[in-house]
Formats: structure tokens, sequence, C-alpha cells
């Protein structure tokens, strides 16, 4: 549907980040309110409509005239579609609220968690088109190979793991992955090469690493979002990293026997990395991928091997 309607991929993902905040389901969007995302065609115009177009406000006031219900939907509104740096949202100084209510917000958006955070959709739209132009632009370097002063990959995809098990009972754990507000930060070689989109990092709290067996099990699994089909191929220091394959999914399933032109499978993106052919004298246990985060070293070979086994 979205693929259809050619929503920019800023709204894309922020549909999906509100659906794995539980805040609604896929089901409930109105597709022709998507329209006008079309229409806006960028990124950096679409992308912050989303949430107030899909995130309605319950207009009454509260017992007390202060509209306070309605502050607090703009507080988490605003906050959960993090600020550009240094600015206040005008509805601090408005007056409708209590001045405790406005102290709080006031001090809460001047911590350096949100000082920091810049909206990534401009830059995201400046590397879709260089990469349109040229799949070798991000990388840094014009045709002649000279340097020049812009590099692709700096808009970071992240989400956090969460387990929603009952722990009361001690239930088995049921992870969950919930989207986080992309951000500006540091590109890899990986990003600049094929585009910050093409890649989504997971955080994982030490406090999930009590079942080292059912994590592995969870991140062998694919990961669908946006429409395409992720697979994690390294993690470092409570992070897992996941890339862009070309497998085709429903958005329930992967769809056998069906691939996207111009993306790479999972198998030749880790021969692109480190080709077989030309590294076969390396010792087995010399790994590709590390996951030490819950104390599991598996090799690049035994991970094609799992991997083959998965299909």
């Amino acid at each position: 549907m979205f693929h259809h309607k050619k929503l920019p991929y800023g709204v894309q993902y922020e549909l999906a980040r509100c659906v794995s905040h539980s805040k609604f389901k896929f089901t409930d969007i109105h597709v022709p309110d998507l329209d006008v995302f079309s229409e806006l065609k960028t990124n950096e115009k679409a992308a912050p409509l989303t949430l107030r177009t899909f995130l309605k406000a319950d207009e009454d006031e509260d017992e007390d005239g202060t509209q306070g219900s309605v502050f607090f939907w703009k507080v988490h509104l605003y906050l959960f579609n993090i600020p550009k740096r240094g600015s206040i949202p005008s509805f601090v100084s408005e007056g409708t609220c209590s001045k405790g209510y406005n102290i709080y917000l006031t001090v809460l958006l001047a911590t350096d968690e949100f000082r920091v955070i810049q909206f990534p959709w401009k830059e995201l739209d400046r590397e879709e088109a260089a990469l349109a132009d040229d799949p070798y632009s991000g990388l840094g370097f014009n045709e002649k190979g000279e340097r020049i002063d812009w590099h692709g990959g700096q808009v970071v995809f992240t989400g956090r793991l969460q387990d929603k098990s009952c722990k009361k009972y001690k239930s088995p754990p049921i992870y969950k992955i919930v989207l986080e507000q992309p951000r500006l930060g540091p590109s890899t070689m990986f990003s600049r090469r094929f585009g910050s989109k093409h890649f989504f990092r997971v955080k994982m709290p030490n406090s999930l690493n009590k079942n080292p067996e059912k994590l592995t099990q969870f991140f062998q699994r694919p990961l669908f979002l946006c429409g395409f089909v992720f697979r994690a191929f390294y993690a470092k220091e409570s992070n897992v990293f996941y890339v862009k394959t070309n497998e085709v999914t429903d958005g329930s399933r992967i769809l056998p026997g069906e691939t996207i032109p111009g993306l790479m499978s999972f198998l030749d993106f880790l021969d692109w990395h480190n080709p077989m052919k030309l590294n076969s004298n390396q010792v087995d246990i010399s790994s590709f991928l590390l996951f030490s985060t819950y104390e599991l070293t598996i090799t690049r070979r035994k991970w094609l091997n799992m991997f083959r086994a998965l299909l």
C-alpha cells in the first residue's frame, strides 16, 4: 500500500513507529489520508506532518478549565516527535496550562537528551537524491576520486528491544522492537555505500541478556520494516545491526521466489563485504559476526549455513 502510494520513506517510518508504540494499528489508517503525503513528495515536508495527522487530541477541557489533558497530549506528541535543537514549543507560553506543567516541560526540553537531537529528514532527502543520481555518491568522492564536502549515511534508524512477557509469572520472553526517532549521527562504511535506509540498529538493554538462546532465535528471524525485509548481520556493545535484503514480504511473511531488483540478497551482502573466494585461507574462527552481547560468537561460515537452513 505504501509503495503504491509512493509515500516518502520518512512517512512510512513514522507510521511504523506509531504502530510499534501501540498508538494505532496499520488497519486503522484511512488510505485516502495518505494522498496528501504523496503530493508533498519529500521527507522534509511530509514526515513531520505524520504524527499531527494520525495522532488526534481530545479537545475537551478538564474540570478545572486548564486543558490539562490537551496539554499532556501536546507534550506527548511534541516529545514523541523530538524537536530541533534549542526549540521550545509555543504552547509552553500560551498560558492555557498551569505554571507547574510549563516548568516541567521547559526543564525536560533543556536536558541534553533533547538538545542534541535534530530532524534528519532534509539530510535524508539529500542522500536519496544523490544515490538516485549515482549509487556511489554517498562515499564522499566525485568521479575523479577527489573528496567532496558531503557524504551519505548520516541518518541513523534505531529501535529498542523490549520484553513484553509477564514478569509476575516468570513467563518466557516475548520480544518486541519499538522504533525510535531517526537521528543525525556518524556514518559507517556500509551506510555511506548503500544509504542510511539500508540499515537498522536495535539497542538491547543489559537486562535482556538472561536468555541467550531465545535472543539468538529472535535475531535469526527476519525483520519486516517499511515494506522491506531486514536481516541481522552484526552485534556490538548491546547493538544488533540489520541490513535490508532483496527478499519480498507481504507484511506477514516472506514470499518465496520473489526478489527486489537492485537490492542484494543477504548472502550476497556478506560476500560483498568479505568474499569467500578471496579469503579461502582464513581460519574458521575469525568470526565475521560477533554476538558478544550475549556471549555468543558466530563464524561467518556457520552463519551462512544457518541462514540457508532457514530458507
